[in-house]
């Protein structure tokens, strides 16, 4: 073969093969092309429809007639939530009702032999002397006891509950919660020392009980009250300051049976006035020259 003849095979077969790479990699830009539109064509379309839903969510929340319509829509459907739970609350309410009524029938069937029983559930005023007994509260920390005490001091009409050193006063949040408007209704000082408070007392002719757990103590149950008394109760945890403690003219203490040595203040405080209560409600008390003083005739 002679050279023309190998060269004409040659270019042949490079543009043979030329053709087939241009072939296939116009083939493969084709498909490259092809896919990229197609890849293209989808997140435009996706991006579209995100734009659009976008789009549509900044219309309806932005401004204008349909940010109007949206908030109409939420207030309206609040309002009908507010139905629903005041509907729901109204239910309950009459669901307890059906239950006491229903409890109440079941009492009188079962034990309708026995006299009718009427449960005074109301507030009223009461026509009751004072009791000439004053609360002292020596740097108390729970507010939750202080309103306990607070509605006891109320429930006995005693004379006035003070106040002293960082003892949550009647207008603390929690003290309302749990005195129940009782705060209202008491007479009360405060004292920014209990040192103070308990030489008060006994400046206006009152005898200073110390309700705490020291040796020598009296029981409440054994102790005669009489006249004006003032009791000072302690710091749930640390009791009476020992300042005040000394100056107090007598200490009390209730009999425990139990593991523990103390009841929680409020408590005690409650069963120690109850106590005061008993012993000297039998006659009425009258003011005689600024002291309280008990008519037995």
């Amino acid at each position: 073969m002679s050279f023309i003849d190998n060269s004409l095979v040659w270019t042949h077969q490079y543009l043979f093969f030329f053709g087939q790479h241009k072939c296939v990699r116009t083939e493969r830009e084709g498909q490259h092309k092809c896919v990229r539109t197609e890849r293209e064509g989808q997140h435009k379309c996706v991006r579209t429809e995100r734009e659009g839903q976008h789009e549509c969510v900044r219309t309806g929340v932005g401004g204008g007639s349909m940010n109007a319509s949206v908030r109409k829509g939420r207030d309206s459907m609040n309002a009908s939530v507010r139905r629903e739970k005041k509907r729901d609350c109204m239910n309950a309410s009459v669901r307890r009702e059906k239950k006491r009524d229903s409890i109440n029938a079941s009492l009188q069937k079962d034990f309708h032999f026995l006299p009718k029983i009427e449960v005074l559930r109301d507030d009223k005023e009461k026509s009751a002397p004072r009791l000439p007994l004053i609360l002292i509260l020596d740097r108390l920390r729970s507010a939750f006891n202080v309103g306990s005490i607070i509605r006891t001091a109320e429930c006995l009409n005693i004379e006035e509950v003070w106040f002293c050193g960082y003892t949550p006063q009647p207008d603390h949040p929690k003290v309302k919660n749990t005195a129940m408007g009782t705060q209202e209704r008491i007479s009360w000082r405060y004292f920014k020392d209990t040192v103070e408070a308990v030489l008060m007392a006994q400046k206006e002719g009152y005898t200073v009980y110390a309700l705490e757990t020291v040796e020598n103590a009296k029981s409440v149950y054994d102790e005669d009250f009489k006249g004006n008394i003032a009791i000072v109760v302690g710091n749930e945890a640390l009791g009476i300051s020992e300042d005040a403690l000394l100056l107090c003219n007598k200490c009390l203490i209730l009999p425990i049976s139990g593991w523990k040595n103390s009841l929680n203040v409020a408590t005690a405080c409650a069963v120690v006035c109850f106590e005061v209560m008993r012993q000297m409600g039998n006659g009425k008390w009258i003011m005689d020259n600024g002291k309280w003083t008990m008519d037995n005739g």
